[in-house]
């Protein structure tokens, strides 16, 4: 009985530990940023982001994502009153295309403009 019980945590452990090795994205995948002030690729983010959100039209600050590779969206601030959870997206680069990952939806929206660069750590 015991070593069954042991042998079901020990499958499960490695189970978890796989999940966590493989959830972190296509191989490649690196952390990234904008130049702040980039209003073409500013553009080409909020477009991706607006898809994502079944069309709604999202306005991002000019530093959005020049700093940090993440960015989350709050329904609160896209209508007036909205008890949804937020949304989140990052910017990755990945063979030299910059990339916008949205993390519920899990899906990757590959970037026009390659005005991206691997973000300092």
């Amino acid at each position: 009985m015991a070593s069954r019980f042991l042998l079901t945590v020990t499958i499960l452990y490695a189970g978890l530990m796989a999940a966590c090795v493989t959830a972190g994205g296509p191989e490649g995948d690196m952390p990234a940023v904008i130049n702040q002030g980039d209003m073409a690729m500013l553009d080409d983010i909020s477009g991706a982001i607006s898809g994502a959100l079944g069309g709604r039209r999202v306005m991002l600050a000019r530093d959005t994502l020049a700093y940090q590779s993440d960015v989350t969206i709050d329904p609160a601030f896209v209508t007036d009153r909205s008890f949804a959870r937020p949304d989140h997206f990052s910017l990755a680069l990945n063979n030299g295309r910059c990339v916008l990952i949205h993390h519920e939806g899990q899906r990757r929206y590959p970037l026009r403009s390659r005005a991206c660069a691997p973000a300092r750590r």
